[in-house]
């Protein structure tokens, strides 16, 4: 695992404020004069600028004045800085400008920092940190649901002044971090292409002794809900869709009905129950339950029978085929919602048992290559973070990267 290590330096570093150490540039403002017509040229909305790297994949045109070009050209190395988001905890994400963004223009929601002071790599990694982010939310303001950071908020950002050959060396660190965790989330997606042919390629190896069943001959569907108020519902797991990953099959939060004041009626959880989130099927929302609990109205818990197998239904329910028809049928209504008649019209192909532990064997072994490679990436994001503060707060040292 790379590490960062400075270790042999002395004391923290000095500070100055990003108005000191760069110019900070505002952009165009729209307007119908602004209409792209006879000189069209691109611009840099918010929606380009991600934290830590800049989309281009739409990228609007505007009408181009003189002086624009030497007022708003970004050029690369050029910092930019979100002034205004509905979120507030994007207000203030920084992406460097690299030479495929050299001569757009940007508007007047994007702050442009001009200066060598500091290397861009390094200076968007300080501005995207915790610490950076604590310092707009304390100074941000808010006007119909907008929030937004001024120029002088931009300008009182203290960042550390690192000599330059420190600066090098943890860029160096910081690209050799990004190198590995792209590798590592590219063999992600490869897992997950991998683990969904698994299943495919066995439903076209069928062979006799799978039959076409209907989903609900195998499994048995909820009846009647629970008042969470009561206990021992109360305290135990109350699962919703916003705790389940999607296209993943994980649970990513866990937290009681008194957790979240739940008042309505909810279905009981048992272990081995697979439950489907019926809100919007095309999310592909689908966990094995390992707990005694409820879930939400918005989800169905199927329960197995002797036919199949948890798991095996699990991977059935996440696969194309099953989203693709849940896709199909669940768009009647203004938000997608699969119900028990759709459900009692869904066939799939069912293995005998033997065959289902053999295919789950193969796809957990995929998956647990795909949980050791997001560990990687979540290790290596946490360690640029971690890095970040360590730098503004002075706790890193000069050293070697290793």
């Amino acid at each position: 695992m790379l590490r960062p290590d400075f270790r042999d330096g002395a004391g923290p570093w000095p500070l100055a404020t990003v108005g000191e150490l760069y110019e900070v540039k505002s952009g165009i403002a729209l307007g119908p004069s602004r209409r792209p017509e006879r000189n069209r040229r691109g611009y840099l909305r918010v929606a380009n600028v991600r934290r830590g790297g800049i989309d281009l994949s739409d990228i609007s045109e505007i009408e181009e004045m003189p002086q624009d070009e030497q007022r708003f050209a970004v050029r690369t190395g050029d910092l930019l800085v979100v002034e205004g988001h509905a979120n507030p905890q994007e207000i203030g994400r920084c992406a460097m400008a690299g030479p495929e963004v050299d001569g757009l223009l940007h508007q007047n929601h994007l702050f442009r920092l001009c200066g060598n002071r500091t290397l861009p790599k390094l200076a968007e990694l300080l501005i995207n940190s915790p610490q950076a982010r604590r310092h707009w939310l304390a100074r941000s303001a808010t006007s119909s649901g907008l929030y937004t950071i001024n120029r002088k908020a931009l300008s009182d950002l203290p960042l550390p002044i690192i000599p330059v050959d420190v600066q090098r060396r943890i860029v160096e660190f910081l690209e050799a971090a990004s190198e590995v965790a792209c590798a590592a989330e590219v063999k992600i997606a490869k897992l997950r292409t991998v683990r969904q042919g698994v299943l495919e390629a066995a439903m076209q190896s069928a062979t006799a002794d799978w039959h076409q069943r209907k989903l609900t001959d195998i499994v048995q569907l909820p009846t009647g809900q629970v008042d969470p108020r009561e206990m021992p519902y109360l305290d135990q797991v109350l699962l919703a869709p916003d705790h389940v990953e999607s296209r993943t099959g994980r649970v990513i939060g866990r937290e009681s009905a008194r957790a979240q004041g739940a008042m309505s009626g909810k279905y009981i959880v048992r272990p081995g129950d697979v439950v489907l989130s019926k809100i919007r099927p095309g999310l592909r929302k689908v966990v094995v339950a390992d707990f005694v609990g409820t879930c939400s109205a918005d989800m169905y818990p199927l329960r197995p029978t002797g036919e199949v197998l948890p798991e095996f239904l699990w991977a059935e329910l996440l696969s194309e085929t099953f989203s693709k028809f849940a896709e199909s049928v669940s768009g009647r209504t203004g938000i997608p919602k699969l119900n028990r008649k759709d459900l009692s019209s869904y066939v799939m192909v069912l293995p005998p048992l033997a065959d289902q532990r053999r295919i789950i064997e193969v796809l957990k072994g995929i998956m647990e290559e795909e949980r050791v490679a997001e560990v990687s990436v979540a290790k290596l994001r946490t360690l640029k973070q971690g890095l970040a503060d360590d730098l503004l707060s002075g706790r890193v040292r000069v050293g070697d990267v290793a």
